[in-house]
């Protein structure tokens, strides 16, 4: 897997969905409110996200709620990815893009960089699908908001990730004054076409492959060349070996996902390789590999 913290299994994204309640009104579609729209999408999205094995944390529980900008944003604590769903406006009635809009650069990491990666990404699918133009911006505030030294992002959601230290994106799917980009929206089977286009994407990104129809067999998202590893190996596929087994209720020792296949990893492989019946050698060859993976 890429772009994922150390000790995480499968990825997890934050989901938020902009606004709350009934606001943001279209003014050229009267049934067409923006927080309304932004939560069906969140909710679709969720549902494809899961289907790619990632795991998914909303920023509030229900519709309703509301809860203060950076706060949402914090809600991505550990998290891999935050993600904030909106609906533009213009008084352009004409406007026409899709804008992913991510962090601001100040060295402080690799997240601003993944963070432009998901705006880029993500603006470049939803244009795909509602027939518009890509654009990606970020935006620095106007002066030191949260007193960290230095003036950051002006959009709070995205202030409120970086404070975590997760990686996170705003993305405004079309204009809610554009009638025609309204009314596509107000359609569940296009708000269901967006989410899967979204949710393929972000699992590109994240290196992962959708699950089988109806499969709950655990590993199916895991793209893995199948080498043998033994003793000794280190590196991303011991990672995935040691992810694997404790997902299955097997203990990696106190060291948890360290990368080294050292001899507490290697005894609950070799448990596993029993309870599998195959030959327990310690060594994760390809048909162990497979069984871990829910391949045979």
């Amino acid at each position: 897997m890429k772009n994922v913290k150390k000790g995480h299994s499968c990825p997890v994204v934050c989901l938020d969905a902009g606004h709350c309640g009934k606001e943001n009104r279209s003014p050229v579609a009267s049934d067409f409110y923006e927080s309304e729209v932004n939560w069906k999408l969140h909710n679709f999205l969720a549902e494809r996200l899961e289907a790619y094995g990632i795991s998914v944390r909303k920023t509030r529980k229900d519709q309703k709620t509301d809860m203060e900008l950076t706060a949402r944003g914090k809600q991505s604590k550990d998290a891999d990815l935050f993600l904030s769903l909106h609906v533009n406006a213009a008084e352009n009635a004409n406007a026409n893009y899709i804008l992913g809009i991510h962090m601001v650069e100040d060295g402080c990491g690799e997240i601003d960089a993944q963070s432009k990666q998901v705006a880029e990404l993500l603006a470049n699918a939803v244009a795909a699908i509602m027939g518009a133009k890509p654009e990606v911006w970020t935006k620095r505030s106007s002066s030191d908001r949260d007193g960290n030294g230095y003036k950051d992002d002006y959009y709070g959601v995205l202030r409120g990730a970086h404070s975590v230290g997760t990686p996170g994106a705003i993305i405004e799917h079309g204009f809610y004054t554009n009638r025609a980009q309204a009314e596509f929206l107000l359609s569940d089977e296009n708000l269901k076409k967006l989410a899967e286009a979204e949710a393929a994407a972000l699992a590109d990104w994240f290196g992962l492959q959708q699950k089988e129809q109806g499969s709950s067999l655990i590993g199916n998202p895991y793209k893995l060349e199948l080498v043998s590893i033994r003793r000794g190996s280190r590196g991303a596929q011991v990672e995935a070996l040691q992810a694997l087994l404790i997902c299955r209720g097997y203990s990696c020792g106190k060291s948890g996902i360290d990368g080294s296949l050292g001899p507490e990893t290697e005894s609950s492989l070799k448990q596993f390789q029993s309870a599998m019946g195959l030959d327990a050698d310690g060594i994760a060859g390809p048909a162990t590999m497979k069984a871990l993976l829910g391949y045979r």
